[in-house]
């Protein structure tokens, strides 16, 4: 991309990337099935794929170990089933964290 595009060659590649990583997140929702996009460190993942090419972007795709939950209309306001429990756990886990 750079040899064809110069400067803007690499902008070009990562909406190439971002494009195509989205792409595959809204198939495999479709599918009921999760996924995520992913960046890195290029040269650590060049090791460990033992290539010379360069990763940008990762999408994973899986099944998850949870179901959403549906939200309201846009703009409604929705509450977050066990927040008040999850927000409490993180401060314990704050605060010991402290010592």
């Amino acid at each position: 991309m750079l040899g064809a595009l110069g400067a803007r060659g690499y902008r070009v590649a990562q909406l190439e990337a971002g494009i195509a990583s989205g792409r595959l997140s809204l198939a495999a929702f479709a599918l009921g099935c999760g996924a995520t996009g992913l960046t890195f460190f290029d040269e650590p993942v060049r090791r460990f794929f033992a290539t010379r090419a360069s990763c940008m972007l990762v999408t994973s795709v899986g099944l998850p170990d949870y179901r959403n939950t549906p939200g309201g209309r846009p703009g409604a306001v929705t509450e977050l089933t066990n927040y008040a429990d999850l927000m409490q756990r993180l401060s314990l886990q704050l605060h010991r964290g402290r010592r």
